[in-house]
């Protein structure tokens, strides 16, 4: 294929996201219908032009994921990333990992377990006549086929149910944090609190990703206000369920953020069961990045922070 037609191709592929947009289509809807219009290109590069992203800016988000964990970068380039798209050549485990990360993605729906050019349009994996029962609990979803397909299920009906207006207005909330008018009493954003969890234990995901906005600048406010452990805490709450709520729907990147921003008010509460809350929640997002160390190293340092310090965990 020479310039003119990958640049035809581009074209097309921009005006087929913009289409997508116009209708409210999430970034896999608008992945398969890129595919669907241009099978030339692959699930993976597909992926990205879905997110509307250049391969600079998808290298740059790489970076800024990995700054916000104090991870090492793994070295990324446009060359590397182009070769991976157009199937030349297939990344290793540890790239196969960053770029599943970056698209809140298993390496099957990206079309990484084979080499790319036969990759296909995401679709459900299917499902294997002979299921191994035994003793290795593998951490990675993506090596069992029973356990991926129900989880794809799941989060196919989640985003589906959920407008992307509504995600996308929470998304703008967990970018740029924004304080309400006027601050509430603590006892109303705890009515508030109560309300969202009893929201995500029913299994109200909608509801509740359309209530978090508004909750969480009341709750901001509130806390700003107030000044208090507690409101700190119950802040990070917020964030931890908003993190719960998105990863249940499969929409990773924000519920990265959300993660982050619940470690940081935790933090500034000083309370060490938030803390640990939130620290949960941040290695829950590196585990399904496939960060399993990680994930294991931000639980175990906020524990051995708190027993350093003295924290009588068993009086909370």
């Amino acid at each position: 294929m020479d310039r003119g037609q990958r640049a035809d191709l581009l074209r097309r592929a921009k005006e087929v996201r913009r289409d997508c947009e116009d209708r409210e289509m999430d970034v896999w809807q608008t992945c398969a219908r890129i595919r669907e219009e241009l099978p030339e290109l692959s699930v993976l590069e597909a992926q990205r032009l879905a997110h509307g992203w250049s391969r600079v800016q998808a290298i740059a988000r790489i970076s800024d994921l990995y700054a916000q964990d104090g991870i090492e970068n793994p070295r990324v380039t446009t060359g590397m990333l182009c070769k991976w798209e157009h199937g030349d050549v297939a990344p290793d485990a540890e790239h196969r990992r960053v770029l599943c990360r970056l698209y809140g993605a298993t390496s099957d729906e990206l079309g990484l377990r084979n080499h790319l050019r036969q990759s296909r349009a995401p679709s459900l994996p299917p499902l294997t006549s002979v299921v191994t029962v035994g003793n290795d609990e593998s951490n990675d979803e993506s090596e069992n086929p029973m356990r991926l397909h129900r989880r794809t299920l799941i989060q196919a009906a989640g985003l589906a149910a959920v407008p992307l207006s509504q995600l996308r207005r929470l998304e703008g909330v967990l970018a740029l944090p924004a304080e309400s008018r006027q601050p509430e009493t603590p006892a109303q954003v705890e009515q508030r609190l109560q309300s969202a969890r009893r929201q995500f234990d029913a299994g109200a995901l909608a509801a509740l990703i359309a209530g978090l906005p508004p909750m969480l600048s009341a709750a901001l406010t509130t806390a700003e206000h107030v000044d208090t452990p507690e409101g700190w805490a119950r802040l990070a709450s917020f964030y931890n369920l908003g993190t719960d709520a998105l990863n249940k729907i499969g929409d990773k990147p924000p519920a990265h953020l959300a993660a982050d921003w619940g470690v940081l008010y935790a933090k500034r509460s000083e309370d060490p069961l938030a803390m640990a809350a939130s620290a949960r929640a941040k290695g829950m997002m590196l585990r399904t990045g496939g960060h399993h160390d990680a994930a294991t190293q931000v639980v175990e340092r906020k524990v051995s922070s708190q027993m350093r310090q003295g924290a009588c965990w068993s009086d909370r």
